[in-house]
């Protein structure tokens, strides 16, 4: 897991690299104005102020920056969710190729929608499946998981093959529910069965339907991006997400019939 100090190379939204963009920029330094930011990146704030974090100068205005040599933003800065400059945007252009890569990206976004909606629908059944082991107490405050998510995405493993990454995700979301099975203020508890030590144990599990729907989203928006340009089918991306994301149901059912 990558430590607070950290610094990722990728813009947060868009994925970008530094080579790609004018400049990366960090998260402000001053909490306030990071949490300003961090809620028009619909972070859910969570007390800290991410400088570890970069937002490429494509998602800043003109009239942002005291100074576009040196990409020196005014003190009252804010980004935009949705790219406000287009740098490096292409002169319009009416070539085949161009018109194969338009409809190509349409095909890939009705696939992940798809995928994303079969997510959804996969955690419903999940959840009525378990409720009958389980007793429910007060849901508490599930913002604690966020910036162990965000530091976990922020530094993917080197390769980007799905055996790396399931092996990647797999070992970081055992030891989040080692964790969770020992201090849980807000779970569900799995009745009848205890562990080597006679003890109860017990797993957030709306922690994990969260977590298992952020990586999803985080998944799709960067790593797709990525295997693209290395000339991957976006088909063969969703599949590849769909068939790990229920490798991760599997973990997550394993450990709470093992409770």
């Amino acid at each position: 897991m990558a430590s607070p100090r950290s610094c990722t190379t990728l813009c947060l939204i868009c994925g970008l690299e530094k080579h790609e963009v004018g400049k990366l920029h960090c998260f402000p330094s001053v909490l306030e104005r990071s949490r300003l930011w961090q809620e028009k990146m619909n972070i859910v704030f969570t007390g800290h102020t991410l400088r570890h974090l970069r937002i490429c100068s494509n998602h800043f205005t003109e009239d942002q920056y005291l100074n576009r040599i040196n990409w020196r933003l005014r003190q009252d800065a804010v980004p935009t969710l949705q790219p406000a400059n287009q740098i490096h945007k292409p002169e319009a252009s009416t070539s085949m190729d161009e018109i194969h890569r338009e409809t190509d990206a349409v095909h890939s976004e009705f696939h992940m929608m798809d995928a994303i909606q079969e997510i959804q629908l996969n955690t419903s059944r999940i959840k009525q499946q378990t409720e009958h082991r389980v007793a429910v107490e007060p849901l508490g405050n599930t913002h604690g998981i966020i910036p162990w998510v965000i530091l976990m995405m922020t530094a993917p493993p080197k390769t980007l093959d799905l055996h790396t990454l399931s092996h990647y995700f797999k070992r970081h979301i055992l030891n989040f529910l080692k964790r969770k099975s020992n201090r849980a203020t807000s779970t569900w508890y799995a009745l009848g069965d205890a562990n080597a030590d006679g003890e109860n144990n017990s797993l957030s599990y709306k922690n994990f339907e969260f977590f298992l729907y952020f990586l999803y989203l985080k998944l799709v928006y960067h790593y797709s991006a990525v295997l693209s340009k290395k000339g991957v089918s976006s088909n063969l991306i969703v599949l590849s997400y769909k068939h790990f994301i229920k490798k991760l149901y599997a973990i997550h059912n394993y450990v709470v019939i093992s409770l």
